[in-house]
This record gives C-alpha cells, structure tokens and sequence, in this order.
C-alpha cells in the first residue's frame, strides 16, 4: 500500500512539471498533496500529516489560485519610431502598439511599457531576458513593415526610419528589409500569425502609412 502510493505520487510529480495548462497544474499539485497526507498517516505521523493539510494542501492552493487570478504582466521595449510606435502628448500609438494592445486584451495581460534611446540598448535587453517583446526600428524578429535596408559606402548598414540626410549621400547599396517584434512569447507569435491570416496586420499597417 505504501509503495503504491508512493509511486502515484512520482507519476503525479511528473504530470505536474510537465503540465502546460496552470489550472490543471494546480489541480494535480492539490491532488499530490493528498496522497501526501495519506503517505504520512501510513507512517504513523499524525502531526506531519495534520501540518501538510494546513500548508501544503490549503494554504499553498490558495496562494496558487490567486496567482492564476493576477493578471500576467509583460514587459514591451519599445524605441520611439515614426509609424511603429510613436510617442504623443496623449499618450503612444503607432503599428506596434496597436498589435500589442490587440494581444494583451485578447490573453488578459498587463502591459509594461520600457522606452530606449537606442535600438542596440532595446535587443540587448530583450537578449537578456529583461523583455518580453521589443518593438522599433528592428529589422528582425516576425515581419510586420517592409522597408530598406542600405549598406553605406563605410560598411555600416542602416534602415529607412535611421538614415540621416547626409547618409544618403554615401549609400553603396540597398537590400528589401522588415520592420519586426521580437517576442519571447511563443503565443505572442502564433498570434501574429493569426491576423496575417486574417488580413488584420495589413489594415492596421495601411492605416498608417496610407
């Protein structure tokens, strides 16, 4: 009997790392936590046991529920660009934003919103794990606005929205380019792939750019 319980709860420690769905996750921990009562009463130890139901059952459930009620907050890097995500005295709008407003409305999350000066500074924070989705003059990550790309009589490569007057004088060549997000969220991408389906991104991009 006490092996048999205690195999069922390995069994059910590995569905509930390997659980992708938090409900059920927390459904299957309560569960463990029961035959984790009913282990210890084998063992002859009441007080281990009543200690297990009080925390380990009760209170570690409750915790976990109100977590699955706090709205999941993402963190979006964004560098202020023309058409993408522009910054007003009323408050942001642009491509970008409106992508990322339809999203977290849609999976219930918060948004927060990080600015950076500079292009580098925002991939390298979203490369560090800091962001969750960086939005700006990217030319990598899921295609959103085409663009070019120009390669400079130096080397360096610049996009459209970052060319100066006087770069213009020195281009060597150009290539076909997108504007991107880059998301760390797999259902942020799978999203995205939806309303290029559905015609969605192409309207929200023409109302900007005409």
């Amino acid at each position: 009997m006490r092996e048999a319980v205690s195999w069922t709860m390995v069994v059910i420690s590995i569905f509930v790392i390997l659980q992708s769905d938090p409900t059920r996750a927390v459904l299957l921990r309560l569960s463990l936590s029961i035959l984790a009562i009913g282990s210890y009463m084998l063992y002859m130890a009441p007080d281990v046991a009543l200690a297990e139901a009080m925390l380990g059952s009760l209170l570690t459930t409750f915790v976990y529920i109100l977590m699955l009620k706090s709205p999941v907050v993402i963190r979006v890097g964004y560098t202020p660009s023309k058409y993408l995500i522009e910054e007003h005295p009323w408050g942001m709008d642009g491509i970008f934003k409106e992508l990322v407003n339809l999203f977290s409305k849609e999976m219930g999350y918060d948004v927060k919103y990080v600015r950076f000066e500079s292009t580098e500074d925002l991939v390298e924070s979203f490369k560090s794990g800091y962001l969750d989705l960086a939005c700006g003059p990217i030319t990598d990550g899921f295609p959103i606005l085409e663009t070019r790309v120009y390669v400079l009589k130096d080397g360096s490569e610049k996009d459209f929205l970052s060319m100066k007057k006087e770069d213009f004088e020195n281009i060597k060549e150009w290539r076909r380019g997108f504007y991107g997000i880059l998301a760390r969220k797999k259902d942020f991408n799978a999203f995205l792939r939806d309303l290029e389906e559905r015609g969605v991104i192409r309207e929200i991009v023409k109302k900007y750019t005409g």
